[in-house]
């Protein structure tokens, strides 16, 4: 399951850096807040979730981890990249 772990995005608007954290049960958090989501769809390419106010926020995936995101409730699609160790405090 390699959707499981921390990974690291920019908002393309205020080139903020966020944390985005998905458990080996499939809870999401983003920067230590709790995301009420399900899971919708699940394969090799993709992992779709839906929050309460319906809107899907999509992982996509290459061959070796998950590479971006898109969040319908913002319409944007964001790059991920895996958090190193030494990267955790900001």
């Amino acid at each position: 399951m390699f959707y499981v772990g921390t990974w690291q995005f920019v908002d393309p608007h205020n080139q903020r850096r966020h944390r985005l954290e998905i458990s080996p049960n499939l809870d999401v958090q983003i920067d230590n807040h709790q995301l009420q989501v399900s899971v919708k769809s699940l394969n090799d390419q993709q992992l779709t979730f839906q929050d309460k106010f319906g809107y899907h926020l999509t992982i996509h995936a290459n061959e070796r981890q998950p590479i971006s995101f898109f969040d319908e409730a913002d319409d944007c699609t964001y790059a991920m990249k895996p958090l190193a160790s030494t990267d955790q405090s900001s």
